[in-house]
């Protein structure tokens, strides 16, 4: 009972093979029952419902990843091939993919350069369906298998490439590759074979095992044990659950248990397999190896026949004709940009065919030509494959470039026979003849000058700033660059039909020239004289002055016909004349040519406005030199007012919150900006526009105190009055710290009247180590202060005082006495203080004009009645259409003979003979008493009759020069609608 329990407990045909062995074949394969089966779902994790050997999972040998691609490799293959039956062209692509795929993969696994003889067998086999498909079956493919065949050729013809030895070896050697097919086929069959062989013994086994358990049931009991232990030898018999009968539960366990422990049968079958293994990799090893030496041997063969093959070659090249030569040229460059194409070996053939054209010179004239040619295909080609619009050349490229062009330039100098061309032309060699004519071979060298001057100009851009290397070994080059240049330049200039040519690099050379002093490119040409042949040291000497240099570089590029080249030439030419103080024949040079309307026009070309941007602000700068205050204010003003200077100048990029770029943006702002040796210091420049306001503005802000006429005009200088305001809020006061707060700081002294104070401000700025000769420009700043400390004293201090007395106020500010007289006496005459000089000229007398509430009042009248006066005339005007008929037929004549009244918008009185407009006395203005107009000949004509003894009305404004029904608005001499 014990026995049938574990039985049941252990599955239901082991009790039942194990309680009887005398059952009959139909009990043994009796289905188990729905009892039977849930009991056997109560057995443990542990234990399986059969033990013998047959049930077991056999242990599978393990494979390499290398393995495992190989025959991913034979199956893609097999696929391809099937494919290539039925001419499926769109999965011959797809199966092609994954096959070169596979093989990336294979070769990543560590296989190195191995390549499988069956992937080439493969590939070759694809190649000649696919290259020998007949033309009239192709063209009766549809469209999208059209498309696909040849899509499929085109990637055939790209892939070759790679595999171009392995290809060429099948060629030579196809045994080798069929041997190896034949070998895979056979050890594929073997497989097959021993599998079907492996299976046929299980199933005999198994009859065998049926057989016995038949026959035993005929037989006695022993032979029927014997049958049943070969037929399941590990499974329990009867005596083992008889003896369980004996054992506690746990021994039981224990028992049952060592059932599924290793036996020394299953170490034996694990080392079988190992040394099973060993043997498959040992024999791997030598196929590895014997085919190893038979590529070695094939390598060598090829090697040797390589050597005669390049025997040969080297023989065939120096019998060589010019037209071989040539044609060999000519298919390199065709070559260019593919990207198949090894440039390194294409650099190498065409520098031996560039020698080797010198033995063609004496009886072909255009192997110069070709020569030529080949220095320009170097070129082309380090052009190509290193330059970018935001990267810049590498230097070593660079100086390569510069040496070919050298090197052109050693052939031109020394070629006789340039237009040479033979009367007759085969018809076959007419494109290679022209082709490397001699305009087009100067045409094509002075491009690549111009890109060349490019890539040195974006090399200073992207290079950072003077301090660091990368920028200083590119600045370096730029002495290299400029004797290129003049050599190409000197060239050029002997030949008469090079006019073009002579414009571009007189252009590139200009550019080169136009922002440096003159002091600076005497040091440049020392340097190259230093480095030049002794031939041409006697050239490289800087004119100086270099005015009549840089105008003979500015004619020879107004030959060409480029407008931009033309207008950049202008602007050059400006700014050297800034550099140098030549105020004021660059201001003549600036209007003359209309270049602030002609930079305006050129809107899509944004470094020209930068290099007109920097054109004014040098020529402010000059003029501030000059000590012309307001001419250098007014080039200043726009630059500066609104803090953009850094981004008109393009100097640098300004980072704010309230404005965000794009990465594009960004880019092309970094394109646009300018080298670190072409800067102008912002510094230099911000206190420059702010020592010329200051100059300007106190003295109007005083002027303004003392006349109340005066309080409405606009601020010269808004700027100034902004960072003025800010220093005068209750906050603490602080020391300046900048350019701009030490000139606010000079400009509180100097509207104090503290001239002393304000000098020694300004002389704290650092820009002065800017100015090559600054102690003149120093005591010329000086000497302005004190004039306008002057004029800011008498308009605050004279209505304090009766008179002034000529020495105190030269002892009080320093002046001669001729200049405090000049200076006073101009103010006297613009009426900008009540003021005379008395007999003997040492007094200044103040003419009292203290002006009552009632003054006050009677003038804001006189100005809000002239105001409404002038709407009522100009809306009847409109109205009634005279004056559009009196601008239209008499404008010009109107504005030749006395112009407009700027403030009136009206045409001011030109009366008779000897007749002066807008004149008034400075005690009638104060007083408001002005002098009538229309006297007849050589009368004073204010232009309207607000005083006298005369009344106002529409018909009659004055006596007999007054306005008569519109028509009539003079005297005699006056003007009406009939002249």
């Amino acid at each position: 009972m014990a026995s049938q329990g574990a039985g049941r407990f252990w599955g239901g045909e082991e009790s039942a093979s194990s309680s009887s062995s005398s059952d009959s074949d139909s009990e043994v394969e009796q289905k188990p029952q729905p009892q039977q089966q849930a009991k056997r779902a109560q057995m443990g994790r542990w234990a399986e419902e059969s033990s013998s050997d047959d049930d077991r999972p056999q242990r599978v040998a393990p494979t390499s990843r290398a393995d495992k691609r190989l025959v991913n490799l034979k199956e893609i293959g097999k696929q391809l091939k099937n494919h290539i039956k039925i001419e499926d062209f769109s999965q011959l692509t797809t199966d092609y993919n994954d096959l070169i795929q596979s093989m990336e993969k294979f070769k990543s696994l560590g296989q190195g350069e191995v390549v499988p003889n069956y992937f080439i067998k493969t590939i070759v086999d694809l190649q000649n369906f696919v290259f020998e498909f007949p033309k009239e079956k192709a063209k009766k493919l549809n469209q999208n298998k059209h498309k696909a065949y040849n899509g499929l050729k085109a990637k055939l013809r790209k892939g070759k490439e790679r595999y171009e030895e392995e290809l060429k070896h099948y060629e030579e050697h196809p045994s080798e590759f069929e041997e190896e097919e034949a070998d895979d086929e056979h050890e594929s069959d073997a497989e097959s074979s021993s599998s079907s062989a492996s299976s046929a013994e299980e199933k005999k086994g198994k009859k065998a095992s049926s057989g016995s358990s038949d026959s035993g049931s005929n037989s006695d009991s022993s032979s029927g044990s014997d049958s049943g232990s070969d037929s399941d030898s590990e499974s329990w018999d009867s005596s083992e659950s008889e003896s369980d009968e004996d054992l506690t539960e746990e021994e039981r366990r224990t028992r049952r248990m060592q059932k599924w422990l290793k036996t020394e049968s299953d170490y034996e079958e694990e080392r079988l397999e190992k040394e099973k293994r060993e043997a498959q990799e040992r024999a791997r090893e030598e196929r590895k190896i014997k085919k190893d030496a038979q590529a070695g041997t094939a390598g060598k063969k090829k090697d040797d026949k390589g050597r005669k093959d390049s025997t040969v070659e080297q023989k065939q090249d120096e019998n060589m004709s010019f037209e071989e030569c040539v044609g060999k040229v000519k298919a390199i460059a065709e070559d260019r940009g593919r990207k198949t194409g090894d440039r390194r070996k294409n650099d190498q053939m065409l520098e031996e065919y560039f020698k080797k054209l010198d033995k063609f010179i004496p009886n072909h004239p255009f192997a110069t030509n070709w020569k030529i040619r080949i220095l320009g295909h170097f070129n082309s080609l380090d052009f190509d494959y290193s330059s970018g619009a935001f990267v810049a050349m590498r230097p070593e490229v660079w100086l390569r470039i510069h040496t070919n062009a050298h090197r052109t330039i050693d052939i031109l100098e020394t070629w006789e026979d340039k237009y040479f061309f033979p009367d007759e032309v085969p018809e076959r060699d007419e494109k290679l003849y022209t082709a490397v004519s001699y305009t087009d071979l100067i045409t094509g060298f002075v491009s690549h000058l111009e890109r060349l001057d490019d890539e040195l100009y974006k090399g200073l851009q992207f290079s950072g700033d003077a301090t660091t290397p990368e920028f200083q070994s590119t600045l370096a080059n730029h002495t290299v660059h400029i004797r290129m240049l003049e050599r190409a330049l000197a060239y050029c200039k002997k030949e008469p039909t090079h006019e073009p040519e002579v414009g571009k690099i007189s252009a590139r050379l200009l550019e080169q020239y136009y922002f440096k002093h003159d002091d600076v490119n005497v040091k440049i040409f020392e340097r190259i004289a230093k480095d030049a042949p002794k031939e041409e040291k006697a050239r490289w000497v800087w004119p100086t002055p270099s005015l009549g240099f840089i105008e003979e570089l500015r004619r020879s590029v107004h030959g060409s016909t480029n407008v931009r080249a033309k207008l950049r030439a202008l602007l050059c030419q400006a700014y050297h004349l800034a550099v140098h103080d030549k105020y004021r024949e660059a201001r003549n040079l600036f209007h003359f040519t209309n270049l602030a309307e002609r930079s305006a026009e050129a809107t899509a070309d944004v470094n020209t406005q930068i290099l007109y941007n920097h054109t004014v602000a040098q020529m402010g700068l000059c003029a501030f030199r000059a000590m012309m205050i307001p001419e250098a204010h007014n080039a200043l003003v726009e630059l500066c007012m609104y803090m953009k200077t850094k981004e008109l100048l393009a100097q640098g990029m300004s980072y704010s919150r309230f404005q965000e770029r794009n990465a594009d943006q960004e880019k092309m702002e970094k394109k646009r900006q300018v080298p670190y040796h072409m800067h102008i210091d912002l510094d230099y420049l911000e206190s420059v526009h702010l020592i010329s306001a200051m100059l300007l503005e106190i003295p109007h802000m005083a002027h303004q105190h003392l006349d109340p006429t005066k309080q409405k005009e606009k601020p010269i200088s808004r700027l100034l009055h902004r960072h003025l305001f800010s220093q005068t809020l209750p906050t603490g006061q602080t020391p300046p710290e900048n350019a701009r707060e030490t000139v606010v700081a000079a400009a509180r002294f100097l509207k104090k009247s503290d001239w002393k104070s304000c000098i020694e401000m300004c002389d704290k700025l650092r820009f002065w180590s800017n100015i090559p000769n600054p102690e003149p420009v120093r005591k010329g700043l000086h000497e302005k202060i004190k004039i306008e400390a002057l004029r800011t004293f008498m308009f605050y201090s004279l209505t304090s005082y009766d008179s002034f007395h000529l020495d105190q106020l030269c002892a009080f500010f320093e002046l001669e006495a001729m200049k405090v007289h000049s200076t006073l006496s101009k103010m006297i005459i613009n009426n900008e203080i009540p003021a005379s000089w008395d007999s003997t000229s040492k007094f200044v007398v103040v003419q009292r004009s203290d002006l009552t509430n009632l003054h006050k009042l009677a003038l804001q009248l006189s100005d809000r009645v002239q105001h409404t006066l002038d709407n009522n005339e100009r809306s009847l005007d409109i109205k009634c259409g005279t004056k559009d008929n009196q601008f239209q037929q008499k404008g010009a004549n109107n504005m030749q003979r006395g112009g407009w009244d700027q403030q009136n918008n009206r045409r001011g009185f030109q009366q008779g003979k000897g007749g002066r407009n807008m004149v008034m006395a400075a005690g009638d203005e104060r007083n408001n008493n002005r002098k009538g107009g229309g006297k007849g000949k050589g009368g004073n004509h204010q232009g309207y009759n607000r005083g006298g003894s005369q009344n106002w009305n529409q018909q009659n404004r004055g006596q007999q020069g007054g306005f008569r029904n519109q028509q009539n608005r003079g005297g005699q001499g006056g003007w009406n609608n009939q002249r």
